[in-house]
């Protein structure tokens, strides 16, 4: 058998430059497709099943919450408290490592400055109580938010405490 001529100048890419750019562009294609794949297969640390939730309901102390769980939760992890029915929030205190929150409002914000491991709690207490007079209704509201890279299987993330 003998090849197929060339087509004259300026008709187009003959059979042979065609095949030789497939076969030239597979690899460069396959490449293409696999870089977001892998870009988007990230690998997040799981802390599972870490728990935040009331403490201190005798409200001799105050109102709180407390955060603990299977596994060390790492620093840069994020609580944030907010009451409702109340105008601020007041003074809220933390038993270990924390960033002081905001001061103002009704919202606080707390962030981890270290590992919590699996051996202690992280605490936050108010420093308002019910004791000596009448307290209005109100909704207390814990949300953790773990930093990125991070995922809580099974994990409480959020916690209420009314008072009526």
């Amino acid at each position: 058998m003998h090849p197929a001529p060339d087509p004259p100048h300026g008709a187009g890419p003959t059979r042979r430059q065609v095949s030789h750019g497939i076969a030239w562009s597979v690899p460069v294609v396959a490449v293409a497709l696999a870089t977001p794949a892998a870009a988007a297969s990230t690998s997040l640390t799981d802390v599972g099943a870490f728990e935040i939730s009331i403490d201190n309901l005798n409200s001799v102390s105050g109102y709180g919450f407390v955060l603990g769980g299977p596994a060390p939760l790492p620093a840069a992890t994020i609580v944030t408290i907010t009451i409702t029915g109340r105008e601020d929030a007041g003074v809220w205190r933390s038993t270990t490592i924390w960033i002081p929150p905001s001061t103002r409002g009704r919202t606080r914000v707390f962030t981890l400055s270290r590992d919590i491991q699996p051996t202690e709690n992280w605490r936050c207490f108010s420093d308002w109580n019910t004791v000596g007079g009448p307290t209005p209704e109100f909704l207390l509201e814990a949300v953790v938010t773990l930093p990125p890279g991070y995922t809580g299987t099974g994990a409480t993330t959020s916690s209420r405490l009314t008072i009526e």
